[in-house]
């Protein structure tokens, strides 16, 4: 887990105990804190009081204030700094072994718009000066948008567009979070403002390799900005059916394997045969997916054959076998590569891109976005009380559904015929239509008008 929190202030003995019994219960590996307030002379003594848990890098170099202090338990994370201003500390992460994870940034950014500025063309900066996954998290003290302030003044495009302009040409996106939207407020009981100020935001390459994270927006306890918290999705993820994947009818094979399947005898009425065959005939379908399942590391297969061959034939530049191969390796990755991108189409559900772009990164990140708003985290009761956990929320929705529909009556009363004479009827063509039997030719129309990404 890794924890960003705008503290402000910890000075305060009992400020120090509320934010240590915080981190204590959320464990973190990685613990971000700013606005501590702490001077530099006095920063030892806070730490101490802290535990012996954590190493420390901070920006006091950079700010009298120590506006920004990155924790992390050795034990299970390594960070090691790489840069540094009064705004935000970059460093790397990287695990107990010392292998590479990915860049972290944190963020405390100035409430002057000019300072901010400065701070989006360091991250420029950093963007183009590496590579690799990376996130920079904390408090930007900057909106992304309209909808992002409640009261006081409203939001002016001037306020927001150097951030989205700088996200934009550095490829970085803000992860979607779970929690209260808004991440800050004033606590004024007479004109209260609430802004979503604190974020995460990360490129491509660590939104797909972290796909199973989420950021949870927690309450702020005593501070007045929301603890902003990524870690991996605790819900037990529901088990899905089976799924048709497109893709799998352009494979050798398709059409005979399915044949042969649907050609078994079956017994018992229509209804009981067709519901064999299709029960056999899926049995027949997931093996055939198989080898589609994992077509990435088949493709990570192929690029390195292909590298390989390539390597060799810069070496022996005449070989007839090593040029025919580079070109059949070309033509098996290319097929691969279609493949790839028609099923990530569908899984995404996504059928308005331009075949051929080879946009694999916004497929997965609209298959994630499509998970997170599938994903039920939470459920407020009537009385205020809120269900976390599977069980209580499986409960509660039984219980509202029964409320809803009623239970069993041990006595029923007979339908009022005359009631329902004096209301809406229908004539006698559309009764006899209601009641005439399906033709083959309205079924085969209704299948063939459903899109080839959506399921029968």
């Amino acid at each position: 887990m890794i924890l960003s929190w705008n503290v402000r202030g910890l000075n305060k003995a009992a400020k120090q105990k509320e934010i240590n019994s915080r981190l204590l219960k959320l464990q973190p590996s990685i613990a971000i804190l700013l606005e501590t307030r702490i001077k530099r002379d006095k920063a030892d003594r806070c730490r101490r009081n802290m535990g012996n848990r954590w190493q420390f890098i901070d920006n006091y170099s950079k700010h009298d204030n120590g506006r920004i202090w990155v924790l992390w338990d050795e034990n299970n994370t390594t960070i090691k700094m790489e840069s540094m201003t009064d705004q935000m500390v970059h460093c790397g992460v990287y695990n107990t072994d010392g292998g590479f994870v990915h860049w972290l940034t944190a963020i405390y950014a100035s409430n002057n718009l000019d300072r901010r500025k400065e701070l989006w063309r360091d991250m420029g900066n950093i963007s183009k000066s590496q590579q690799g996954p990376w996130i920079a998290m904390g408090d930007f003290n900057n909106v992304l948008g309209m909808q992002d302030r409640i009261g006081g003044r409203a939001v002016q495009e001037l306020e927001f567009r150097d951030l989205r302009d700088m996200m934009e040409n550095e490829g970085l996106f803000e992860i979607e979070s779970i929690g209260e939207r808004f991440t800050w407020y004033n606590k004024h009981t007479k004109d209260p403002i609430y802004s979503c100020i604190d974020r995460v935001i990360g490129n491509m390459e660590w939104i797909q390799k972290n796909m199973n994270k989420t950021v949870h927006m927690l309450e702020p306890g005593v501070s007045d900005h929301a603890v902003v918290c990524i870690q991996g999705d605790v819900l037990e993820k529901p088990k899905t059916g089976f799924k048709f994947i497109n893709a799998v009818t352009g494979m050798i094979g398709y059409n005979e394997e399915v044949a042969r399947s649907w050609q078994e005898q079956s017994r018992g009425d229509k209804g009981n045969r067709l519901w064999q065959k299709l029960m056999r005939l899926q049995l027949v379908l997931k093996k055939l997916n198989r080898p589609i399942l994992s077509i990435k590391s088949q493709l990570e297969e192929k690029r390195n054959e292909l590298n390989e061959v390539q390597n060799k034939v810069r070496q022996d530049k005449m070989n007839k076998e090593l040029i025919s191969k580079e070109r059949i390796c070309t033509e098996e990755l290319l097929k691969l590569s279609d493949l790839e991108e028609e099923v990530l189409r569908q899984r995404a559900k996504v059928d308005w891109i331009r075949k051929g772009d080879g946009n694999n990164s916004f497929f997965h990140s609209t298959i994630r976005s499509r998970a997170k708003q599938k994903m039920i985290t939470k459920l407020v009761k009537d009385n205020g009380e809120i269900c976390v956990n599977k069980e209580d929320m499986e409960t509660e929705v039984l219980e509202f559904y029964t409320s809803l529909m009623g239970t069993a009556a041990a006595n029923l009363e007979g339908v009022d015929i005359g009631a329902m004479r004096r209301g809406k009827q229908l004539n006698r063509e559309k009764r006899a239509m209601l009641s005439s039997p399906v033709q083959v030719s309205e079924i085969e129309a209704a299948l063939k008008s459903i899109g080839d990404l959506k399921a029968p």
